[in-house]
């Protein structure tokens, strides 16, 4: 007898994967356990006269499955249609004569009977006495396991698991279920990796797995496993259900996904014996609630459960199913004559007469009759504890108030949500939640935005924006009202500027930015588009298919206010043109988006993709009035091109049309047009407008052509040379942007060795903005030494040359700072520096003094100095920054003076955010990553999960992709979700270092090697520790790191290194980290070194737990002895 055929089945019975049990139990079908085990597959399936057949023919022969084979008989008799009660009283009756006589194994058979059939506590029962008998038994430890996780009590449903682990390390269902209970949740995937391993030729690992990633919503892994699940079982149920699953629910393909259900209907039908139809019902039900009401889907699921009610037809279950997936396909009638046949067999069934009132009402053309009202009353009366969400909707039909309806319609969001409250994400989630149901919900919610626009219309019949906010928000509604309202909007606009000359006065009257920006005035008229993006919001996450619902969402992101909104927008169209990019509306809709940002390029490029897709487009108002809007912005009017002739005015036209463009921010689209000027006449172009070219280029990142028009400016021979020179330090600037050290050095030497030329003032200025562009590039390449000299050059000779005694430039010396930090020399080299710059006492002076007191290791003296030079126009942004960075790197700050439990260094830090003024996007993206670490390290479950949404949509910003998304990878940390921080960390350990992402690149690289040091992988994780440390000499972090992996290899001595070295660099900011040393000190009897470490901790904090006595006595008495 095989043992691991014995424990698959088991699994596969816990399960209900009752067609993998039979082929398992004929191989061994001469041992009378696997003939048990066989007829109880015909049991737990409902064929119960199958099953007595089976049993019968096993019940003659006595022994150790006697007791099991009764207590079955006795269940599968009483589940009989016609049950036989003489028949039964016998079987009782030899039952109580077994029962005496049973041995361990007779108990466990029984036991394992019985909570197959989910009698749990009989089992449990008879799993106790049969461990009386034996101790050791491992199938009734099994059976104690599972009843305790049937009753959600992990803790001890996994001491359990354990337990069998010791007298059986093989136990496929121990390891299994020790994977399942197991509190670090992070510990899983390596736990079923090991599995996997051990038995790499069996489904079960695998599809816990794919349970795993479900629950993740990592789809592409689910997808892949099931390939596994296939290439080991290619008739796999659990495969077959993902395949589908993934194509609705991810991709959103109904066609191809409606076509394999047709394929799988027969395929279920001919292999799932003995009964298919719990199967076809569960396939059935989670796909109906997930597919949107697309018809192909639901006409697929309806066969699958329609065969359930027929071979069923007493089964009120299957009939409810059928009679409301009826409803969905709008097939009323029928759904009511089958809410009513149901009815007949259960007629205190709430849910069936609630059915029946919704199809009633949706037949009378939603209209309120008698019949209706009266048993909405009734059925109102019976469950006023806990109504129907249905219910609900149908009264929300009744009400007046728009404030009554929000607030229902808000409660029963709020009911869904609380259904799949700590549940985790799965088939059973998605069955739970109803995304149907929710909807109808978002329906109703739109509904209201509707009608506040239609008042609106009527109170202002001749203005244009409720009309384009009608067209945002009905593209799911009728598409005629959707052409006529186009129509209404084209033609009014049209008449505005018909028969008027192209010139200002056409640009302000036909008012193109009024178009694109009037969804969200109206949208916040009213609360319900907040609800809708809010559900939306956690909706489209789960079922990322529904292409609609991806759609609406995206529009209701482009009618909000806000920097974020139109970035969101694009990150949800592109994901819908990532499974799909043959949808065109989708094209349509992110046209739409960049001709509001001025991205012209782009919104052409999709017009012609959506074109490309459907044809029929061209004939439709929605193209060809987003084609005009596209032709516009780039320049393309025809009327402008008629009346300008010659070449000359076509230039001045396209100079005046980029003024104007320029003064409404929309530098992409001025830059456009003067490019195309120049392109047609480069004879008429002077130095102004190459400059006015580069101005641009560099705005919009285009640096190679701001490249291009400096080197032009400098073939002019009417440059003077200061001109000459400001155009060198552009160039220079740039060459630094696009990592050209070698060019950017070259022309700083050029620069240096020319200023015999023009004014001492101008020559002074040039070289020392040279000097300072040469030392900040060969920092930024990562050649720190010889970035030092420069900086220190500098700052040699900045002083003397103006007769000053201090070091002036503090620019140089902030940043001189920071290299000595990385070079780890800062206090051998910058305090004089500092003692002769605090001659003046500026706010540069306090600032360059704060970071010197950060970096060696005072926090505290670090914030006074950086508080003075907070209110400084130069170094008060950054100043503050740093305070934020510093209160979150040490909780102990303000807490000593607060009694609110620790979190006063963030109530510190959130003030600090609050004095902050950003002036630019970048310092706007900064002060938000930094308003989300203060929510990530509140542990307040809300923060919290702002912070992670925050870090989300931050994380698609090139300008914080990497901040961000070492924000998401803590988030993930503390949440247990240790492979996913690891997967987001992984895009950066082989990313190119650069010092404005320099920190948290740092941080990313230290706490990716972090985790490797817990998965048991130190190479991987000495690699990026290295990497830290030849970018930063001072990372304490890493020498802790490095010391780690040292005492897990038991090399002390090399750890007792690395740990005095990463406490003379933080010095005493983290005593836990001195506490580490001293400890490690003991143990291995350095016991003088034990007691300096100590008496440094006591000094700095004379009451920290525990290092007096567990530490310093203990150190003072072996020394003494």
């Amino acid at each position: 007898m095989s043992s691991i055929d014995k424990q698959l089945i088991f699994y596969h019975l816990l399960n209900n994967h009752y067609t993998e049990v039979l082929p398992i139990a004929d191989k061994h079908s001469h041992i009378p356990e696997f003939k048990l085990y066989r007829a109880l597959v015909y049991v737990v399936a409902g064929q119960y006269v199958e099953a007595i057949r089976h049993l019968n023919d096993i019940s003659r022969s006595d022994g150790d499955i006697n007791m099991a084979t009764l207590l079955l008989l006795i269940y599968s008799h009483k589940k009989c249609m016609d049950p036989d009660f003489g028949v039964i009283s016998e079987l009782e009756a030899q039952l109580k004569q077994t029962q005496p006589c049973s041995n361990e194994k007779s108990l466990t058979l029984a036991s394992l009977g019985l909570y197959f059939t989910r009698h749990h506590d009989k089992a449990l029962g008879l799993a106790e006495k049969a461990l009386k008998v034996n101790a050791n038994s491992v199938d009734a430890r099994l059976v104690c396991a599972w009843a305790e996780m049937n009753k959600k009590q992990t803790k001890a449903a996994n001491a359990l698991f354990k337990n069998i682990l010791t007298l059986d390390p093989k136990c496929l269902n121990a390891l299994l279920g020790d994977v399942l209970t197991t509190s670090a949740r992070s510990d899983q995937p390596s736990k079923l990796d090991r599995i996997l391993s051990q038995y790499p030729s069996v489904s079960p690992p695998l599809i816990e797995k794919m349970n795993l990633y479900l629950a993740n919503r990592e789809w592409d892994q689910c997808r892949d496993l099931s390939e596994r699940l296939l290439a080991i079982d290619d008739k796999s149920e659990v495969a077959n259900k993902m395949k589908v699953f993934y194509l609705i629910n991810v991709l959103g393909d109904y066609n191809e996904a409606s076509n394999l259900l047709a394929s799988y209907y027969h395929t279920l039908l001919r292999q799932e014996s003995p009964n298919p139809c719990q199967v076809l019902y569960d396939w059935s039900k989670l796909f109906s609630r997930i597919c949107g009401r697309n018809k192909a889907i639901l006409t697929a699921t309806l066969s699958y459960v329609k065969h359930c009610a027929d071979s069923h037809p007493s089964n009120v279950i299957y009939l409810e199913e059928l009679a409301y997936q009826n409803y969905l396909l709008g097939r009323y009638e029928e759904a009511l004559r089958l809410y009513r046949v149901a009815i007949k067999l259960d007629d205190t069934s709430l849910t069936l007469l609630t059915g029946l009132t919704m199809c009633q009402f949706e037949a009378g053309g939603r209209v309120m009759n008698e019949q209706i009202s009266q048993q909405l009353d009734l059925l109102t009366e019976i469950s006023s504890k806990s109504i129907s969400p249905h219910l609900s909707l149908i009264q929300i039909s009744l009400l007046q108030s728009q404030r009554d309806i929000t607030a229902r319609l808000d409660a029963i969001v709020h009911h869904q949500m609380s259904l799949v409250y700590k549940q985790p994400f799965g088939y059973q989630y998605l069955i739970d939640f109803n995304v149907d149901l929710l909807l109808s919900v978002l329906a109703v919610y739109l509904k209201l935005i509707s009608q506040q626009l239609d008042l609106l219309t009527e109170i202002s019949s001749k203005s244009i924006s409720p009309h384009l906010s009608l067209i945002q928000i009905s593209l799911l509604q009728s598409q005629r009202d959707i052409t006529a309202r186009l129509d209404a909007i084209v033609h009014h606009q049209m008449s505005l500027v018909y028969k008027q000359p192209f010139g200002y006065q056409y640009l302000i009257d036909f008012n193109v930015d009024l178009l694109l920006s009037v969804l969200a005035v109206y949208l916040k008229l009213n609360d319900s588009a907040t609800s809708c993006i809010s559900l939306l919001e956690h909706l489209t996450p789960l079922v990322p298919g529904l292409r609609s619902v991806s759609l609406l969402l995206a529009q209701l992101y482009i009618g909000q206010t806000g920097p974020d909104s139109d970035k969101q927008a694009l990150v949800i169209l592109g994901h819908m043109l990532e499974s799909r990019p043959e949808y065109s509306v989708a094209h349509l809709m992110l046209c739409l988006v960049y001709v509001r940002e001025g991205t012209m390029d782009k919104a052409s490029h999709h017009l012609e993709i959506a074109l490309s897709n459907n044809l029929q487009l061209i004939e439709t108002p929605l193209y060809n009035a987003l084609k005009g809007l596209v032709e516009d912005r780039k320049g393309r009017v025809p009327e402008s091109i008629n009346s300008l002739k010659t070449t000359r005015q076509l230039i001045q036209t396209r100079r005046g049309k980029t003024r104007i463009k320029e003064k409404s921010n929309d530098i992409k689209s001025a830059y456009q047009v003067l490019k195309q000027g120049v392109d047609q006449s480069p004879e008429l172009c002077t130095n102004a407008i190459y400059r006015q070219l580069a101005t641009y280029a560099t705005q919009i990142r285009d640096f190679q052509a701001a490249i291009m028009y400096y080197k032009k400016m400098l073939e002019s021979l009417s440059l003077s040379v200061g001109e000459t020179h400001a155009v060198h330090i552009a160039l220079t600037k740039l060459y630094m942007q696009i990592n050209d050290w070698k060019s950017c050095e070259a022309l700083c030497t050029q620069l240096l060795s020319s200023n015999n030329s023009g004014s001492q003032y101008s020559a002074h200025n040039s070289e020392t903005t040279a000097r300072l562009i040469l030392a900040d590039a060969t920092f930024r390449r990562g050649d720190f030494v010889q970035a030092s000299e420069h900086f220190a050059s500098i700052l040699a000779t900045s002083g003397s040359d103006r007769g000053e005694a201090g070091a002036t430039n503090f620019t140089a010396l902030a940043r001189y700072i920071e290299i000595q930090r990385r070079l780890a020399t800062l206090r051998q080299n910058v305090p004089t520096l500092l003692t002769k710059a605090g001659k003046c006492a500026t706010p540069g002076y306090y600032y360059c003094q704060g970071l010197y007191e950060w970096y060696t290791g005072n926090p505290l003296g670090a914030l006074a100095q950086f508080n003075r030079a907070k209110h400084d126009p130069e170094w008060g942004q950054q100043s503050l920054h740093n305070m934020v960075e510093i209160c979150l790197a040490n909780p102990e700050i303000g807490c000593s003076n607060r009694g609110n439990g620790g979190n006063g260094s963030l109530e510190t830090a959130e003030s600090l955010i609050k004095e902050m003024n950003p002036s630019s996007p970048e310092e706007d993206m900064s002060c938000k990553l930094l308003t989300n670490f203060i929510r990530c390290a509140s542990h307040d479950r809300i923060e919290f999960e702002m912070a992670l949404n925050e870090f989300t949509h931050l994380a698609q910003n090139e300008g914080t992709r990497v901040g961000a998304s070492l924000g998401l990878a803590k988030c993930f940390v503390q949440q247990n979700q240790s492979s996913r921080a690891r997967n987001i960390l992984k895009l950066f350990a082989k990313a190119m270092w650069n010092f404005e992402e320099a920190d948290y690149l740092e941080s990313c690289w230290l706490l990716l090697a972090e985790l490797h040091i817990q998965e048991s992988r130190p190479d991987r994780a000495s690699d990026l520790i290295k990497r830290t440390l030849s970018y930063n000499q001072s990372s304490a972090k890493s020498y802790e790191l490095l010391a780690t992996i040292a005492e897990n290899r038991e090399d002390y001595d090399d750890a007792v290194v690395q740990y005095t070295q990463a406490c003379r660099i933080i010095g005493t900011s983290d005593l836990a980290l001195h506490q580490k040393l001293a400890s490690l000190l003991l143990r291995m009897k350095r016991y003088a070194e034990a007691i300096d470490v100590s008496q440094t901790i006591m000094k700095a904090h004379p009451s920290y737990p525990k290092v007096h006595k567990q530490i310093f006595e203990k150190a003072m008495v072996h020394l003494r002895t």
